[in-house]
């Protein structure tokens, strides 16, 4: 299976920037939640800042952001589940290991997730990675998004 990387990072209409888009860096945890809860960028950007506790032009903190999304029931309407150790691991050559993106898209080819790795967010939808990233990059998290 190839797995397919959409070029996103921009996926906004960049014309139409609402305020709180326009200055923006590090904002990899909203773009994230915008493609999988399919929020608003300002509503996304206000969940982030109170749940995840992000401060404007800075990144997420990762035990805040895995913090909120355990604790998060529902976001828009839809529910959010918490994948296991066994959808973001794999037994390999007599190890427990995390999953690359590419594993995790291939074992996953059908839903929306939000992912974490490293130091990074991403929307992992329908087996496509809707970011930059690279498919070798090791998955710490992931939640599935369920309508």
């Amino acid at each position: 299976m190839v797995v397919r990387t959409f070029m996103s990072i921009k996926v906004m209409d960049m014309n139409n920037k609402s305020t709180l888009q326009a200055g923006e860096r590090s904002d990899c945890t909203v773009r994230a939640l915008v493609k999988t809860a399919g929020l608003a960028y300002d509503d996304a950007w206000r969940w982030v800042a109170s749940k995840m506790q992000r401060r404007p032009r800075r990144g997420a903190r990762t035990y805040l952001a895995v913090k909120a999304m355990d604790n998060a029931q529902q976001i828009n309407g839809k529910k959010v589940k918490t994948l296991g150790h066994r959808r973001t691991h794999r037994w390999l050559n007599g190890a427990d290991r995390k999953m690359s993106l590419k594993t995790f898209c291939q074992h996953n080819p059908v839903g929306t997730f939000y992912v974490l790795v490293r130091g990074h967010a991403l929307a992992v939808i329908d087996g496509v990675i809707t970011d930059r990233s690279k498919a070798g990059k090791r998955v710490t998290h992931a939640w599935e998004f369920v309508s």
